[in-house]
């Protein structure tokens, strides 16, 4: 190899302005800085947000509000056409893709979306899939496995995949209902089975109230006939009280008829 063969690197190199090598170059004396002041002196410049004492204009403004996208969730996309050229064993992961070089070594999380086709029956393993993908994908034999997304928690689904989740959701809600409802019985159904229970005898929980109810309405009935008699009780000791019997009147005769 000679001196010749030595190429540079394609990388941009700026070179330093070079100052102060005399005043023949035009740059020597003050090295372009000028005479006296902060900006001839050293650690002058670089302060983009100084305005010579007046307050900053990011001062100035109100601070208010709230920006989100410190959280956002930016996912490396991949599109179907390009999964069976790199598959390993049928297989796509985010591992294989950042080995292909598809995605960033740094990448996090991705996404697959659903331009071309997948060309063969893959088993495609991501944090979101697209319903185009996620489509072509098990139309082609191949199977979808969602990872968890950030903070251990599925990854959000698209606006379609909600309404279809939603939709499912009732539909299995709706079949549970039906399928713990009380079944109606027809009408001839009803009447034979009460006529069995007659026959056999009321449950025992039926019995056991019937019997209450029984007792309950037999203690009413003495406590009206003690009521009663108590009332007839206190009237006659009231009679006796103010001079016994009426002239004429003996015990045994009915009211107003002469004793003979």
């Amino acid at each position: 190899m000679n001196l010749n063969d030595a190429k540079s690197v394609p990388f941009p190199r700026k070179r330093s302005f070079r100052v102060g090598r005399g005043r023949g170059s035009g740059w020597g004396k003050t090295s372009r800085r000028g005479h006296k002041g902060a900006a001839s002196r050293t650690g002058w410049g670089g302060g983009i947000m100084r305005e010579g004492g007046q307050m900053p204009l990011a001062r100035r403004l109100p601070k208010k509000g709230f920006g989100n996208s410190a959280f956002r969730v930016s996912y490396e996309v991949v599109n179907l056409e390009r999964l069976s050229s790199i598959a390993v064993d049928g297989r796509i992961d985010p591992d294989v893709l950042k080995g292909a070089g598809l995605i960033k070594k740094s990448a996090r999380w991705v996404k697959i979306l659903g331009d071309g086709e997948p060309g063969a029956a893959l088993k495609v393993t991501a944090h979101h899939f697209s319903k185009g993908a996620r489509e072509k994908i098990e139309k082609a034999g191949g199977t979808v496995t969602v990872l968890p997304g950030r903070h251990g928690k599925p990854a959000e689904a698209s606006k379609g995949e909600r309404h279809a989740y939603l939709a499912t959701k009732r539909i299995e809600e709706a079949a549970k209902r039906a399928r713990f409802a009380p079944k109606k019985k027809p009408k001839d159904e009803a009447a034979g089975a009460e006529a069995v229970a007659g026959e056999k005898g009321a449950p025992k929980g039926e019995g056991k109230a019937e019997k209450r109810a029984e007792k309950k309405a037999e203690r009413a009935v003495q406590d009206v006939k003690k009521a009663e008699k108590k009332v007839h009780d206190e009237k006659k000791a009231k009679g006796d009280a103010q001079g016994g019997h009426k002239p004429g009147h003996k015990p045994g005769n009915k009211p107003g008829k002469k004793a003979e």
